[in-house]
């Protein structure tokens, strides 16, 4: 019974680790993006 309760809770930790990364990924491109943006404007 235990392994069934703790097995939901350890997916969505999963699932908001995941999802903490991409969203850190993406702010990391967006901030390339900007930096090429300004630099092909120089």
């Amino acid at each position: 019974m235990m392994g069934l309760k703790n097995r939901p809770l350890i997916s969505i930790s999963i699932f908001i680790s995941t999802t903490k990364n991409s969203i850190f990924l993406m702010n990391l491109n967006i901030i390339d993006f900007q930096k090429v943006k300004n630099f092909s404007q120089k």
